[in-house]
Order: C-alpha cells, then structure tokens, then sequence
C-alpha cells in the first residue's frame, strides 16, 4: 500500500478517489491553494502535554517502526537528523518520494538550520513530515490546520526537552562527541514518531496507510557503501 505523490503542477488538481490498500495517491488539495493566513479558523490545539514528544511515548500504529528507522538512518551515519525523520516517514508510509527527493527537500535544515544552530533538525524535519502525511487527499487538512499540527510538534517538543534551538539542546554535550552523537540521534527518533503519531490523531485514516512490512535497517558498512555509491 501506498500513495504516490507527484511533483509536476498537474498534480495540484484533486482526485476523486478513496482511500485503498493499494492505492493512496493523495495529491495536495487544489482549493487550500488560495487560503488565507489566518490560523484563527480552526482549532487544533489538543492536548499539547508532550505526550508524543517522550521516548516512552504511547505511539500510534506504524509511528514505532518510523521512530526506529530514523533512528537507524542516523546511527548509521546515512543521514542526519532533518533528512532522517522526513526519509523515515516516507519510507514507513509509501509516501512516493525517492530517498534522494527526501533528503534533498531536507539538506538545508540539519544541524539547526546549516548550522546556524537554531531550529532543532529534528522538529524541521518533523514539520516537513506533517506537511507530506497532512497535506494530502483525501480529506486533506488545510494550510492553517497544518501549521497548527506544526506548532503542537514544537510546543510538545520544548516542554520534553527545555527547547527546540540546537546550540541550547546540545550545549551540555558539545564537547562530549558520544554524548552529542547519541542525544542527537534520540531526538531525531523521538521527532519522527511524534510527527507520525500527530499526523494520526488529526486524520486516522493514515494508520491504515502505514506499511506492515519491516522498515529497513542499515549498518555503518552498508550505509558507508551506499553514501558511496551516490557521489558517482
């Protein structure tokens, strides 16, 4: 199962079809195009109590699976934080995006922001996350009710962690690099399944959506070989 998502602007017109098993190909809702800006219309607010953003989290169906995989995508060295959580949740959801596509549309956020250290990569990512599994048909969320999805994802982030700002969240382990590499790698995995278990909670459907076959796992070698298979 999956949906396949198309980049062309063709894909801006919506299509008639259901939700299936084998076919969610979910294209962004042509009338949210001319939205306003004012997230005042709806109210998404929830119970923003970090529930989502913890590592025991009680996760949604296939939020699991996409939590560990970023993980995996991470310690692997494959990936970083932002590039990790938006490539899980396409991998874990059929979202139709090659790997390539994932980490391109993510490249620029890591390491707060291509290390300005401001925003954490892993609520960046999240947040790209959320727009990819919210955005779509059927039943599509709108542009305010996603940017309101975001906001929880970060207020629920900043209440497990003390912040959402890199340089403040890896201060204390700046000059420890095991320390550093570890928190960075939970905090990514911990992004990822809170985006997907959001994403749920406002639109169920999508559990459906996950898929049931085990994510991959990469290990240092194999992520080395295919780190270097994609310079040539």
């Amino acid at each position: 199962m999956g949906f396949a998502i198309g980049i062309g602007l063709s894909d801006l017109t919506p299509h008639s079809h259901t939700l299936s098993t084998r076919d969610m190909s979910l294209p962004i809702c042509r009338q949210r195009a001319a939205e306003s800006f004012d997230c005042a219309d709806s109210d998404l607010s929830g119970p923003s109590d970090g529930l989502y953003c913890l590592p025991n989290a009680n996760l949604a169906p296939g939020a699991a699976a996409v939590r560990e995989r970023a993980r995996n995508l991470y310690e692997s060295r494959r990936m970083l934080c932002a590039e990790a959580v938006l490539a899980a949740v396409n991998e874990g959801f059929d979202c139709g995006l090659s790997e390539e596509q994932a980490v391109a549309l993510t490249a620029a956020l890591p390491v707060g922001l291509g290390g300005s250290g401001c925003l954490c990569g892993a609520v960046s990512g999240g947040a790209v996350a959320l727009g990819l599994l919210l955005a779509r048909e059927p039943r599509c969320l709108s542009r305010a009710e996603i940017r309101k999805a975001s906001a929880r994802l970060h207020d629920d982030f900043k209440k497990a962690y003390g912040s959402t700002c890199c340089r403040v969240l890896c201060k204390k382990v700046k000059d420890d690099r095991k320390a550093h590499f570890a928190q960075c790698a939970n905090l990514t995995a911990v992004a990822a399944g809170a985006a997907v278990s959001l994403a749920i909670e406002l639109r169920p459907e999508l559990g459906e959506a996950a898929v049931q076959r085990p994510l991959a796992r990469d290990n240092r070698l194999t992520a080395l070989v295919k780190r270097l298979r994609a310079r040539f």
